[in-house]
């Protein structure tokens, strides 16, 4: 298994700290949102569709989901199936898991 850090991708040339300030899911989408804390032009909208699998783990109270959250990890590698990447999403409070493509990616006004 290859991991692959996602938030290389995203900021190919920053070493901040990433935060999710927003995390829905839908049914079969994940919208996110990340950035860094103090600056809000970094921010960015990363869209998950045709999302499998979704799970969120090390849930031990309601304020371990609460956001924002420091990004600790957000990793994809191969899955089973040939069209699906694993992704893992690592808080400071919770892990959030799931299966999809890559996602869409866009500034947020």
């Amino acid at each position: 298994m290859r991991l692959t850090d996602y938030i290389k991708v995203v900021y190919p040339n920053s070493n901040n700290i990433r935060s999710i300030f927003s995390l829905t899911f839908n049914g079969n989408e994940l919208d996110i949102i990340i950035g860094e804390y103090r600056n809000a032009t970094e921010k960015k909208k990363i869209i998950f569709n045709n999302v499998l699998n979704y799970k969120i783990s090390g849930v031990e109270t309601e304020e371990d989901k609460e956001l924002p959250q420091s990004i600790i990890g957000f990793d994809y590698w191969k899955s089973d199936n040939e069209n699906l990447l694993n992704w893992e999403i690592n808080g400071d409070g919770c892990t959030w898991d799931f299966q999809a493509g890559f996602p869409v990616i866009s500034n947020v006004d």
